[in-house]
């Protein structure tokens, strides 16, 4: 009896000396991280797409096309018109040097059938829009990016009548980054839209790729 109340006694002294053991291990430094507000209203972000402001460089990717219809006769073209720009949403910066910077970057296409040299008939055009998030790493010298999701859809107006249409897609966490600048490798990450228009006996396929 004696011996069962010993034994009893130094297995709960064991326990409580096993959880007071002090850690030793090494914390990691907290990353300086900073954020900024992300602007979602289309009309807004047109706007800004419009007067250049983007927090990357996209002046060359903004302005006029022309696409042939791939059916009909007459050979009308399609005048589109692209927007993009880009928003710094989140800066991380490591102990390491390691610098992580979120970015949305939304593109907008426009397109009327009915549009003339002098005029953009508003009451018949089609939108077609898209934002992706995506994260750009640079570290040890080396630049990573990696699509997390996107979002975008299309309208439609004619006639007084608006139709509209969206989506979303959330990019699974196993896809690994790839390498976007290096020694031997150049890679993009986005999103392609296209729409079929058909107008006045002809029909165009318009398209608008979203990558950074």
């Amino acid at each position: 009896m004696g011996k069962k109340i010993i034994s009893t006694l130094v297995s709960v002294v064991l326990g409580i000396s096993f959880l007071v053991q002090p850690s030793y291990a090494e914390s990691k430094p907290t990353p300086n991280v900073t954020t900024f507000k992300e602007i979602k209203d289309k009309k807004e972000l047109l706007e800004r797409a419009k007067k250049g402001i983007s927090d990357i460089d996209l002046t060359s990717e903004n302005g006029e096309e022309e696409i042939v219809p791939s059916i009909g006769s007459d050979n009308k073209l399609l005048k589109i018109k692209k927007y993009k720009t880009a928003q710094l949403l989140r800066k991380e910066v490591e102990a390491d040097g390691t610098v992580t910077s979120t970015y949305a970057l939304t593109t907008i296409a426009l397109a009327s059938p009915s549009r003339t040299d002098s005029i953009w008939d508003q009451t018949s055009s089609v939108e077609v829009y898209s934002t992706i998030y995506w994260n750009k790493t640079v570290k040890n010298g080396l630049t990573y990016k990696k699509l997390t999701s996107a979002s975008g859809g299309w309208t439609i107006a004619q006639v007084g009548v608006t139709t509209t249409s969206s989506y979303s897609y959330t990019v699974p966490s196993s896809v690994d980054a790839v390498t976007a600048a290096g020694s031997y490798i150049v890679a993009n990450v986005g999103i392609t839209s296209t729409a079929t228009i058909s107008a006045f006996g002809s029909s165009w396929v318009l398209t608008a790729n979203n990558r950074a």
